[in-house]
């Protein structure tokens, strides 16, 4: 990290098991419009990453808490009435945020992560430079910037009327649509995000590598993830390191993999084939220790 916190950060998100607020690509590039159109009057707030999935959002922003939760509450309203407006998905009537300090650096530079990571968690098939509805994308991607530059348009007064239904946002010129929807790199603190990380390999490491903060994170928002094999690999040998002395899993006893199963299973949420897999034991005798074998959430 090459600066200090000196202002609070915040972690937005809605509920992950809320019913689905976006069904098509129009529903997701009318609420990031709103969502820039929104910012654009906040002037004293900054947003430095967002991620929209089918049913939740999440939003890393800087500023006062009062501040951010007037925000949220008028972003809500506006795109609320938006949607009725278009006849659209009435369940985004119902949605509310929860709000969570960041409260270290490190903890920042988790949470961006976390979020730019969320698509691939739900859909394996996503990364965060594929996932269009997320401020992922853009970050250390020059190749965005510069077709930002060359292909961007000023949104209209009629886009933002159509969008807000409402003449607030008349004199609001600064934002720009590529690709038919608002540009998160003319709303979202995109270089200044980039600037929490001394390096895009720093980046790179806490975006795919760190599976304890995921899990941190997870756990203080109330949100379940599941890991894939290849997420569990180098925490599976480092737990057996740190507790048996041995990164050979094929060499523990009968014991030591119940233990490990016990963590998979509990801190982790694996299922019994997952677990099975990456223990190297067969799975009935998984499931004899563990009779139900879905995944836990806890």
């Amino acid at each position: 990290m090459n600066q200090l916190m000196e202002y609070p950060y915040y972690h937005i998100c809605t509920d992950e098991n809320h019913p689905d607020l976006f069904v098509s690509d129009t529903d997701f590039k009318s609420g990031i419009n709103i969502l820039g159109l929104c910012l654009s009057l906040y002037e004293d707030l900054s947003l430095y990453s967002f991620a929209f999935m089918s049913n939740h959002l999440h939003l890393l922003m800087l500023g006062n808490i009062g501040r951010i939760e007037d925000f949220i509450s008028f972003y809500f309203k506006t795109m609320k009435r938006y949607f009725r407006a278009e006849g659209k998905n009435d369940s985004i009537s119902e949605l509310s945020a929860s709000f969570h300090k960041v409260d270290n650096n490190d903890h920042l530079l988790n949470v961006v992560a976390y979020i730019h990571r969320n698509a691939n968690v739900i859909d394996r098939n996503f990364t965060p430079y594929t996932y269009r509805w997320s401020s992922g994308r853009y970050y250390f991607n020059p190749e965005a910037r510069e077709r930002y530059q060359a292909c961007r348009k000023r949104l209209t007064l009629g886009q933002r009327q159509q969008f807000t239904r409402s003449r607030k946002f008349d004199g609001v010129v600064n934002l720009y649509e590529v690709d038919n929807y608002v540009s998160p790199l003319s709303f979202c603190k995109i270089d200044a995000g980039e600037k929490l990380y001394v390096s895009a390999s720093q980046y790179m490491y806490h975006l795919m590598k760190n599976v304890e903060s995921s899990k941190s994170i997870s756990a203080e928002i109330g949100e379940h993830i599941s890991y894939s094999d290849y997420d569990l690999y180098p925490v599976v040998r480092k737990k057996a390191s740190s507790l048996f002395m041995t990164e050979d899993i094929a060499s523990l006893s009968v014991n030591q993999k119940l233990q490990m199963a016990k963590l998979l299973r509990y801190d982790y949420s694996s299922g019994n084939k997952q677990i099975s897999r990456l223990l190297k034991v067969d799975v009935a005798v998984i499931n004899n220790w563990f009779p139900s074998s879905g995944p836990v959430r806890r």
